[in-house]
């Protein structure tokens, strides 16, 4: 999947919130010279040693924050020796009504990154809800997700349109709450947004499990 992270994470820039980042393995596609400030929030604290030093290694300097600590500044871009802040949070975005006091206070958000996290939240659609209410007017939603394979003329999309539907319990509880045959795609274009770029693949080279559980990935701005 690295040439199409590659191309879909590019723009990301200014200030930055990623959700569920686990290891920070998409930071690395970012435009991190123009990222002023990089707040992640991950529920799995497993994952926090192994994000902190891709941080560190991507030049960010880190550190941990709970719901009450105060907002960090953004970089002033341009300047020599600004320290750009990157900070990790645990929590998740789930509703509107339940994000994280020091979420809301360290955005708006220019970007906004989520990468196969939506397949695994209780209701995707409040979740996206949640993200439009936290970007700029202007900012960008940048995702992948696997999704449903729609029913189709061809025998093997509807295939895997009744396979995903028979191993979504097993796959839910193996893949951490991951839904194999949500229209995560269809919930995205449901909301209104100034524009959305949307691509979709069924066969990544090495990821076999592509064919079961295709992927779309794109960017929606916000209005």
């Amino acid at each position: 999947l690295a040439p199409f992270k590659k191309n879909l994470l590019k723009d990301v820039k200014g200030n930055v919130l990623e959700i569920g980042p686990t290891y920070g393995t998409a930071m690395k596609y970012f435009n991190i010279p123009e990222v002023t400030k990089y707040t992640c929030i991950e529920p799995n604290n497993y994952f926090y040693e192994g994000l902190k030093k891709e941080g560190m290694k991507n030049g960010f300097s880190v550190s941990f924050i709970k719901n009450d600590s105060p907002p960090v500044p953004e970089a002033q871009l341009g300047l020599k020796g600004e320290i750009k802040n990157m900070m990790i949070l645990n929590g998740s975005i789930s509703t509107e009504s339940e994000i994280q006091k020091t979420i809301m206070e360290n955005g708006p958000y220019d970007s906004i990154v989520s990468m196969f996290v939506l397949c695994s939240v209780n209701n995707e659609k409040e979740t996206i809800k949640a993200i439009k209410k936290l970007l700029k007017p202007g900012g960008k939603f940048f995702f992948m997700e696997h999704v449903a394979q729609k029913r189709t003329d061809m025998l093997k999309d509807n295939a895997v349109h009744y396979f995903q539907r028979i191993v979504s319990p097993l796959w839910n509880t193996l893949l951490g709450n991951c839904h194999i045959h949500r229209h995560t795609d269809v919930s995205i274009n449901s909301f209104r947004w100034k524009s959305v770029k949307m691509d979709k693949t069924g066969i990544v080279k090495g990821l076999g499990v592509s064919y079961l559980a295709p992927i779309v990935y794109g960017v929606a701005e916000n209005n």
